[in-house]
């Protein structure tokens, strides 16, 4: 159940637990590719890892989202980042 993989990536996020967080998020978005804020939280674990090209494609994929709010957080943190 990917909801359940985000949630447990949120709780070892919070306690700073950050590969096992980036892992949790990972199989979230393997079990539900269209999860995109999982891909978002997966993308700010992975910038705080030191992996930009990680985060950069989580980015680039959850600014495609259908979802309005998901889609805008993207795009600026893909600006921040200097990608757009």
């Amino acid at each position: 159940m990917a909801e359940a993989h985000a949630l447990l990536g949120g709780l070892l996020a919070r306690k700073r637990r950050l590969p096992e967080a980036a892992r949790e998020y990972s199989q979230a978005v393997r079990l539900r590719p269209d999860f995109a804020w999982a891909r978002l939280d997966l993308a700010s674990i992975l910038v705080a890892q030191g992996d930009r090209r990680g985060a950069l494609q989580q980015l680039r994929e959850a600014a495609k989202s259908s979802d309005p709010e998901v889609a805008r957080l993207a795009a600026g943190a893909l600006q921040w980042l200097g990608e757009r």
